[in-house]
Protein backbone atom coordinates (compact mmCIF):
# COMPACT_ATOMS: atom_id res chain seq x y z
CA UNK A 1 0.00 0.00 0.00
CA UNK A 2 1.24 3.46 -0.83
CA UNK A 3 -0.06 7.01 -0.58
CA UNK A 4 0.22 9.86 -3.05
CA UNK A 5 -0.83 13.37 -2.06
CA UNK A 6 -1.37 16.53 -4.05
CA UNK A 7 1.50 18.07 -2.10
CA UNK A 8 3.79 15.27 -3.30
CA UNK A 9 2.86 16.01 -6.90
CA UNK A 10 3.45 19.74 -6.53
CA UNK A 11 6.73 19.77 -4.61
CA UNK A 12 8.84 22.55 -6.13
CA UNK A 13 11.90 20.30 -6.36
CA UNK A 14 9.92 17.87 -8.55
CA UNK A 15 8.77 20.48 -11.02
CA UNK A 16 11.01 21.60 -13.87
CA UNK A 17 11.63 25.23 -14.65
CA UNK A 18 8.57 26.74 -16.37
CA UNK A 19 10.75 27.45 -19.41
CA UNK A 20 12.06 23.88 -19.59
CA UNK A 21 11.86 21.99 -22.85
CA UNK A 22 8.54 20.23 -23.51
CA UNK A 23 10.27 16.83 -23.29
CA UNK A 24 11.18 17.53 -19.66
CA UNK A 25 7.54 18.27 -18.85
CA UNK A 26 6.42 15.18 -20.80
CA UNK A 27 8.81 12.97 -18.81
CA UNK A 28 7.26 14.31 -15.61
CA UNK A 29 3.77 13.48 -16.90
CA UNK A 30 4.81 9.92 -17.70
CA UNK A 31 6.07 9.10 -14.20
CA UNK A 32 4.17 6.34 -12.49
CA UNK A 33 2.55 6.63 -9.09
CA UNK A 34 4.98 4.06 -7.64
CA UNK A 35 7.87 6.42 -8.40
CA UNK A 36 6.59 9.20 -6.16
CA UNK A 37 4.19 7.70 -3.60
CA UNK A 38 4.92 7.27 0.08
CA UNK A 39 5.75 3.62 0.67
CA UNK A 40 5.64 1.90 2.98
CA UNK A 41 2.85 3.96 4.47
CA UNK A 42 1.45 3.40 7.95
CA UNK A 43 -2.09 2.08 7.93
CA UNK A 44 -4.95 1.65 10.35
CA UNK A 45 -7.10 -1.38 11.07
CA UNK A 46 -10.88 -0.94 11.03
CA UNK A 47 -10.91 -1.17 14.85
CA UNK A 48 -7.92 1.15 15.47
CA UNK A 49 -8.22 3.58 18.37
CA UNK A 50 -8.84 7.08 17.03
CA UNK A 51 -6.19 8.52 19.39
CA UNK A 52 -3.59 6.17 17.93
CA UNK A 53 -4.52 7.21 14.38
CA UNK A 54 -4.34 10.89 15.38
CA UNK A 55 -0.88 10.34 16.90
CA UNK A 56 0.40 8.66 13.72
CA UNK A 57 -0.93 11.55 11.62
CA UNK A 58 0.74 14.10 13.88
CA UNK A 59 4.04 12.21 13.93
CA UNK A 60 4.20 11.62 10.17
CA UNK A 61 2.54 14.75 8.81
CA UNK A 62 0.39 12.57 6.55
CA UNK A 63 -3.10 13.85 5.67
CA UNK A 64 -4.67 10.48 6.47
CA UNK A 65 -4.13 6.74 6.60
CA UNK A 66 -5.43 3.88 4.51
CA UNK A 67 -7.62 1.48 6.47
CA UNK A 68 -6.50 -2.09 5.77
CA UNK A 69 -8.45 -5.23 6.69
CA UNK A 70 -7.03 -8.53 7.99
CA UNK A 71 -6.36 -9.72 4.44
CA UNK A 72 -4.26 -6.63 3.70
CA UNK A 73 -6.91 -5.13 1.41
CA UNK A 74 -7.61 -1.40 1.58
CA UNK A 75 -11.14 -0.95 2.87
CA UNK A 76 -11.13 2.81 3.40
CA UNK A 77 -9.22 5.95 4.27
CA UNK A 78 -9.33 7.97 7.49
CA UNK A 79 -8.36 11.62 7.17
CA UNK A 80 -7.57 14.40 9.61
CA UNK A 81 -11.02 15.81 8.83
CA UNK A 82 -12.62 12.47 9.76
CA UNK A 83 -10.93 12.61 13.16
CA UNK A 84 -12.04 16.20 13.75
CA UNK A 85 -15.62 15.26 12.81
CA UNK A 86 -15.52 12.41 15.34
CA UNK A 87 -14.22 14.72 18.07
CA UNK A 88 -16.94 17.34 17.56
CA UNK A 89 -19.79 14.87 16.92
CA UNK A 90 -22.87 14.86 19.10
CA UNK A 91 -22.76 12.92 21.33
CA UNK A 92 -19.12 13.87 21.83
CA UNK A 93 -16.40 11.28 21.45
CA UNK A 94 -15.03 10.19 24.83
CA UNK A 95 -11.30 10.61 24.28
CA UNK A 96 -10.35 9.82 27.87
CA UNK A 97 -12.65 6.91 28.72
Amino acid sequence: VGLLTRADLLKPERLPDPDAHALVWRALQLQSVKDIMWTPVPSAAPDSDIRHVARVLLDTGLPGLPVVDEQGQVSGFVSRSDILRAVVADPPLDLWG
